[in-house]
């Protein structure tokens, strides 16, 4: 499976499904634990053990089983400073059956606080994460059911002068972007035999490269658009040629966030594809939010926190296994965070 992507205390709602704990509560087989915060499905016990990084650390088991929504409370703590990082806390869930995710993290952590959020299998290899990055962590992953741990570690111990409260969500089949199949408002326009391309990033699994191609005719898609609080299409093409990296054709599009901190991607397309989708701050190969599911059944998601009024580069990408041209569609659908 190729590599694809991964909160202060705030209530949730009272109208999610109850979370099912792994057995009876009132068994004293399990710890002693005190009432977690409104809010909360779980608040984090021991901070200074529940790093499994160290020889004698290891997971919080919550006894949690993801049904629809689980919630666990927790604290950075800046007290630790082991070798590059602040403060490391894991929590192990159960995932009853396969499902889609949204994962997101949300706390008094600045733009420099080098925080991350990896969801970490029973193998040990982290199979999901993201960044921390305006206001808040999100990302989207499927998972088979199974034993997981959810991660949050903190690495920027000069922004990090005190600890903070977070909240650590994970919503199942949550309902996202839906696409949009009006008129677009941008179609792929620049790219093809005859004009410059739009290809702009190589990509390569194998070795995690992200660079920049050296062609002195590449220029992103000027698609003009800047996101509001409409959801918006943009149409292309994957063309059946063969880059120099692991993919095909790869195409650009230049867009700009309007007052939005959060943004949701699905590419759509019908044939024999197996397309990705990535975003970029404009001219750089530090990816910010991407889809990388594996397999030719549409549609591939993302979401990931986005800076307002900032310009980014959409990226979309057949993957080398990929057959004949296929048409594809984006939809972007911009959106505040709700913690």
């Amino acid at each position: 499976m190729r590599a694809a992507w991964l909160f202060a205390i705030a209530a949730c709602g009272t109208d999610r499904a109850p979370v099912t704990p792994l057995v009876d509560s009132t068994s004293d087989t399990l710890p002693d634990t005190p009432t977690p915060p409104a809010g909360c499905d779980y608040a984090e016990l021991d901070d200074l053990l529940n790093d499994p990084t160290l020889g004698n650390g290891a997971a919080e088991q919550t006894q949690l089983v993801l049904a629809d929504t689980l919630v666990i409370c927790g604290r950075v703590d800046n007290q630790h400073l082991i070798e590059d990082r602040v403060d490391v806390d894991a929590f192990q869930i159960t995932l009853a059956d396969r499902a889609e995710l949204r994962i997101d993290f949300a706390g008094t952590a600045s733009l420099l606080a080098g925080l991350e959020v990896t969801v970490v299998d029973d193998s040990n290899v982290v199979v999901e994460r993201g960044r921390f990055l305006g206001t808040h962590v999100a990302f989207h992953t499927a998972l088979a059911s199974g034993t997981y741990r959810l991660v949050v570690t903190a690495t920027n111990a000069s922004d990090l002068a005190a600890g903070f409260d977070y909240t650590l969500r994970a919503v199942a089949n949550p309902a996202t972007c839906t696409r949009v199949t009006t008129a677009a408002a941008y179609a792929e326009s620049t790219d093809g035999p005859q004009s410059t391309g739009n290809d702009m990033i190589e990509i390569r699994y194998t070795t995690g490269a992200r660079t920049l191609t050296t062609a002195n005719n590449d220029d992103p898609e000027p698609s003009g658009l800047t996101l509001a609080a409409t959801d918006l299409r943009i149409t292309g093409q994957s063309a059946d040629v063969d880059g120099a990296d692991e993919f095909r054709d790869r195409d650009t599009y230049l867009f700009e966030t309007g007052a939005l901190d959060e943004l949701a991607i699905r590419v759509d397309w019908t044939g024999d594809a197996d397309l990705d989708v990535f975003v970029f701050p404009e001219s750089t190969v530090a990816e910010i939010g991407r889809g990388t599911t594996v397999g030719k059944t549409a549609p591939e998601r993302a979401v990931f926190p986005v800076l307002a009024n900032t310009r980014y580069w959409l990226w979309v990408g057949s993957y080398d296994s990929s057959g004949a041209a296929v048409d594809y569609d984006v939809t972007l659908c911009p959106t505040t965070f709700v913690p």
